[in-house]
């Protein structure tokens, strides 16, 4: 077991009450400097469980959502993170890292965590969420399904068609065909497609 405590007096405190766990090792440091790749390898299972730097959050899960040797990972996030992560399909809080998150993990919510349970209390509510990494993904190519999804939501107020043929560089009666083949409406928005369906758009272009 690894824990990391960039505040160097707490990581002190840390090392002195854990120092009878021979199964635990405390680093003082950065996560975001932390190398993973070092510390495990792809036939490990690892387990994340941690209150993380808000300011970090979503490329911090988007990065550890990718890796084969994940779990799961059991974290503290600020409550609009959380709300992101689970948007459903026609909600407004839905974007790239809801759509990129959900394909590569299932995400639960665990608990609404209010400002006064830590100390000090923050300025802003926080939610425990469990992320359980998918074992099967259905994109065959996973650089072309996220640079679909990223170009559709770089322009979400447009509809699907333009965005894509905008972002992708494609020309935009190509892109309406496709769509129609697979039974997706291009004036349709980002924010409305499921998973699934940036998967079969993805596959089609």
């Amino acid at each position: 077991m690894i824990g990391v405590e960039i505040d160097e007096k707490l990581c002190q405190i840390l090392k002195e009450e854990l120092a009878d766990y021979d199964n635990l090792k405390i680093i003082c440091g950065d996560i975001e400097q932390f190398c993973f790749q070092k510390r495990f390898t792809q036939s490990q299972s690892v387990k994340i469980v941690g209150n993380l730097p808000y300011q970090i959050a979503s490329s911090f899960l988007l990065n550890l959502a990718r890796k084969e040797w994940i779990k799961f990972m059991v974290v503290m996030v600020q409550r609009e993170v959380a709300e992101k992560l689970l948007a459903r399909p026609g909600e407004k809080k839905r974007g790239t890292l809801t759509v990129l998150m959900n394909y590569y993990t299932i995400i639960n919510r665990v608990i609404n965590a209010p400002p006064q349970v830590f100390i000090p209390a923050p300025k802003v509510r926080s939610s425990l969420i469990r992320i359980d990494r998918k074992e099967n993904r259905l994109a065959k190519n996973e650089d072309r399904f996220m640079s679909v999804v990223k170009g559709a939501f770089r322009l979400r107020r447009k509809m699907l068609v333009n965005a894509l043929s905008s972002e992708l560089g494609k020309d935009k009666t190509l892109i309406k065909e496709r769509l129609n083949r697979i039974g997706i409406d291009g004036k349709r928005r980002a924010e409305d497609l499921t998973v699934e369906e940036f998967v079969r758009i993805s596959e089609a272009l």
